[in-house]
């Protein structure tokens, strides 16, 4: 495997084991602390990667919070709408951390 399919695949996977640890420790952490959580393999994928896997952690966090953390859960819509913007949040700041950290 290359060093950028590598980088790829440690970005997902930093992701999903964020998820995992947010999604069982839910009621302890609570959504504001979960969502900082998923800052970790976005700012991981950037330094090692560079941008595109920084940007794949990104959508993958923000993907991964709205589906197994946001009420409903295991679906991608949003019912409560001060929600709703959750996700948007995430990926414009995300974005920034990752132009920033892959420099």
């Amino acid at each position: 495997m290359t060093r950028r399919a590598t980088a790829f695949a440690e970005a997902l996977l930093a992701v999903a084991l964020v998820t995992w640890v947010a999604a069982s420790q839910l009621p302890l952490l609570g959504l504001a602390s979960a969502a900082l959580l998923f800052l970790l393999p976005v700012l991981l994928a950037a330094v090692r990667g560079g941008l595109g896997p920084g940007l794949v952690a990104a959508l993958g966090g923000a993907a991964c919070y709205n589906f197994f953390l946001i009420e409903p859960r295991y679906t991608l819509q949003v019912h409560r709408l001060d929600r709703w913007y959750f996700p948007l949040i995430f990926l414009v700041s995300f974005y920034k951390l990752v132009l920033i950290s892959s420099i």
